[in-house]
């Protein structure tokens, strides 16, 4: 069902060592090596150099043992000879398999390891500590440390774990028996001497239904015996005289099987609702404890699939490195992420869901879980559509064109950056790929695959490496038949790269590469360490997390299913999910702070209203246009400049559409012409002149001359090239295009009295 996610760990022995300390590393070889097992901190004993793991106290495990063995050891010498002769040679062969099936039900429970998480080591603990907002004074009490994620469109509040040191994942409780946190925790059962949670809990079930049957077919079993032999002319005391281990068998079934019925009859009703004892004890779904939302939101409101995804899943692996080699002096060992083995997805995986980080919060609930949603099935086979299809990069003069499915450049720059000891906070599908998305008939369709990488850009160093990575990355997807000897990696860049962006001040600190498409439809990678202002207008402020979605494609072979596939999150950064759906689906512009739009947001705007959009009110409408002109014309400010970005933003985002190229620049012509207060006359009308001009050159091309597709206008914002951090990286320059009848370049702006 699943493949296995690889890791390999390092053997600190096989290092090289200096000739100074060969003797030490003599002498520590001398040492006995010792394992994870013998210095793990939970209370728990193991055997078997660390394969077997068991609770401390285990004592009633013997017991269970021995009254299972003892009662069908009467029974197969007492009972089985007589009912043979007398009904069937059958008995003893059910009464066999049920036997062997309990026992090892039995051991496999007791002797797995139910789910143990490793706790946080110092560092990761440290790094937990800085998250937790504290008042920082002793007068205050703290805030709980607790966190909320959203399940299934509902919040599920997250408990700080003080001796884990650690955020709990969802249904993982901490035992007290074992001083263990367990996943799916479910309770601590001292009759297997384990506790029972999501690795051992499909053991644990299928040992009480199994000995339910048993201890039913005993019971029936003897009752039959005892009856056949006071039929045949004796009494009941002559029958019991003559076979007294079957009253001894009796006893012991007659007060066992209410219980054991019992017991399978509650955990049918769990499995049946995707539920726990834990959770059922202390009526976490219950309308009386939760008013507002009482379903289950692990539940996927079938019994057969609640009890498929239980017993039938794929089966965890042990997070816990018991039989791994300690490091040499060092006492108590730290599990660190590189060897712990992430578990393999399975449907609305618990501790997957936990990782959704970004849905996270500490603040308030309401506030918080109105910027996320679930994505729906419809939604997630559209994202993977757009992940599995492929981009042509074109390369220029005698490159060949590469052909890129965007998870697969994801993985590998994902994997080469954290190679490099670049931690990836999170990939996000962002832009009107993402409104694509949500809602298919947008309006807007969608040209750039903007995927943004959550990483840290502390210094040059960092910006240089992340270039470096990408640029080796290119190196993967050339045709096997390249000779890749002389190519190198500023080779690539000058002809795979579109633009390269480097913003590094007080706000915002991010970069972009941009790989060139000539049909517009580029592939930019943006790395993002903090960013002010992340989307222009509601519609386009969606982001998706497809961390989910790729674990899963790195580590199932079962293809998604509406049954069976990951949980990804969408999130609008606007500050409301359910208003900006709102808004795209009913065609509506609407944003917060125009004033911090940058000038292409004018053009954007204008891209809006051609394609059917409508500002949500007249008053806002005239207000944001005269934000968005202001702010044009300020990073614009030369003729230029301004002719440049129009021409690349026709090319970029009209491609396919040519006939909406003359309707956009005539709005665009009204909007400068009703909303720019604060240009001087000869201004104002040089840029209305631009506007016209190109609307008249848009109308020869339809007309007269042929679409020109395969032209890639290479552009760059002005305030990019300008700042004085952008010298490290490279601007695929080109020839500039043709000078229209406004030749004279002229300061447009003037500060507005």
């Amino acid at each position: 069902m699943m493949k296995n996610c690889e890791y390999q760990q390092i053997d600190p022995r096989a290092l090289s060592v200096s000739p100074s300390s060969a003797q030490n590393h003599t002498e520590k070889k001398e040492q006995r090596t010792r394992r994870k097992w013998e210095v793990f901190p939970g209370k728990n004993r193991f055997f078997c150099d660390g394969r077997i793991i068991l609770a401390r106290q285990s004592g009633v495990l013997p017991l269970t043992m021995g009254l299972i063995v003892v009662t069908c050891g009467l029974f197969f010498a007492f009972d089985c000879p007589f009912l043979v002769t007398h009904l069937t040679v059958f008995i003893p062969v059910i009464g066999g398999v049920l036997f062997v099936f309990v026992v090892t039900s039995l051991l496999r429970t007791s002797f797995t390891d139910p789910g143990i998480l490793p706790r946080a080591t110092p560092d990761e603990a440290a790094d937990i500590e800085k998250q937790i907002d504290t008042s920082g004074s002793s007068t205050y009490r703290p805030p709980p440390r607790t966190k909320e994620i959203l399940i299934n469109q509902q919040v599920v509040k997250l408990k700080y774990c003080f001796t884990c040191k650690m955020f709990r994942p969802p249904r993982t409780s901490h035992c007290s028996l074992c001083d263990n946190c367990v996943e799916r925790f479910d309770h601590h059962c001292p009759w297997v001497g384990n506790c029972v949670g999501k690795r051992n809990y499909r053991f644990f079930y299928s040992f009480i239904i199994s000995l339910s049957f048993l201890t039913s077919f005993i019971f029936g079993c003897v009752v039959t015996h005892l009856t056949l032999r006071s039929q045949a002319g004796k009494s009941l005391v002559q029958a019991i005289q003559e076979s007294p281990a079957s009253v001894v068998e009796l006893v012991i079934c007659f007060f066992s099987i209410w219980s054991i019925l019992g017991l399978s009859g509650f955990h049918t009703y769990l499995v049946a609702s995707n539920l726990t004892t834990n959770e059922d004890i202390k009526g976490s779904w219950s309308s009386k404890r939760c008013a507002e939302e009482s379903g289950n939101p692990y539940s996927y409101n079938s019994i057969i699939t609640n009890c498929c995804a239980t017993l039938c899943g794929p089966m965890p692996p042990s997070l816990i490195d018991r039989r791994g080699f300690l490091p040499f002096d060092e006492a108590i060992p730290a599990a660190s992420a590189s060897e712990i083995e992430l578990p393999p997805f399975s449907a609305k995986n618990d501790a997957h869901m936990c990782h959704l980080n970004i849905a996270m919060s500490c603040g308030d609930a309401s506030d918080q879980s109105r910027r996320f949603c679930v994505l729906s099935w419809d939604q997630v086979q559209r994202l993977d559509s757009i992940l599995g299809e492929a981009v042509p990069i074109h390369g220029r003069g005698n490159f060949p064109t590469l052909s890129v499915q965007p998870r697969q450049i994801v993985q590998v720059v994902r994997a080469r950056l954290e190679e490099r000891g670049v931690c990836v906070k999170d990939v996000r599908l962002n832009g009107s790929a993402a409104s694509h998305v949500l809602h298919q008939d947008t309006g807007l369709g969608y040209k750039d695959l903007d995927l943004i990488f959550g990483v840290s850009l502390k210094d040059d160093q960092a910006f240089r490496l992340v270039k470096d990575v990408v640029l080796d990355c290119l190196f993967d997807f050339l045709p096997a038949g390249v000779s890749k000897e002389r190519i190198t990696a500023l080779t690539l860049k000058e002809a795979y790269v579109q633009k390269l962006v480097k913003v590094c001040n007080d706000t915002d600190r991010w970069s972009l590469i941009s790989l060139s498409n000539n049909t517009g439809k580029n592939v930019e990678l943006k790395f993002v360490d903090s960013l002010r202002r992340q989307f222009e207008f509601s519609v386009d402020s969606f982001q998706i997390c497809l961390d989910s979605l790729l674990l899963f494609d790195r580590c199932s072979e079962t293809p998604m299913s509406e049954s069976f596939h990951p949980t990804v999150i969408g999130e609008s950064v606007y500050g409301d999910f359910k208003e900006a759906m709102d808004h795209l689906c009913q065609r509506t512009i609407a944003t917060r702070s125009p004033e911090e739009i940058r000038g292409g947001g004018l053009l954007k705007y204008c891209h809006l209203l051609v394609r059917g959009f409508t500002p949500s009110s007249e008053a806002d409408m005239k207000q944001m246009q005269r934000y968005m002109c202001s702010r044009f014309f300020i990073d614009f400010s030369d003729i230029g400049e301004q002719q440049r970005k129009l021409e690349a933003y026709l090319q970029n985002h009209f491609a396919g559409m040519e006939h909406k190229r003359y309707e956009c620049l005539m709005t665009l012509h009204h909007v400068v012409n009703e909303s720019t207060v604060c240009l001087m006359g000869h201004e104002r009308r040089q840029t209305l002149s631009l506007i016209s001009m190109l609307a008249l050159k848009v109308l020869a091309e339809q007309n007269a001359i042929p679409t020109v597709t395969n032209v890639t206008c290479y552009y760059q914002p002005a305030p990019y090239v300008q700042d004085i951090n952008f010298s490290n990286y490279y601007i695929a320059h080109v020839q500039p295009p043709q000078v229209s009848p406004c030749s004279n370049s002229y300061q447009t702006w003037l500060p507005c009295s």
